[in-house]
């Protein structure tokens, strides 16, 4: 089990916290070793931070109340 949350807070600093290409790799390399090649290019970021992701999602996916059980006679 500890293993698994080793790679889960390796993998979560690498993907979610790095800020940078390089930071992003070194972080993949600690979790995979030199199967990650060393290329920058190949680490893309989005446009948006993933709060704003969510944000954006929330507004496109709106809450649905539960509808009154006496509208189903």
């Amino acid at each position: 089990m500890q293993a698994a949350r080793t790679l889960y807070t390796t993998l979560h600093s690498a993907l979610v916290a790095g800020t940078h290409s390089q930071e992003v790799l070194s972080g993949l390399k600690v979790a995979f070793g030199e199967r990650i090649p060393d290329e920058p290019g190949l680490v893309i970021f989005p446009a948006a931070s993933p709060e704003d992701l969510l944000e954006s999602t929330a507004v496109l996916a709106p809450t649905i109340k539960p509808q009154d059980k006496r509208s189903y006679a």
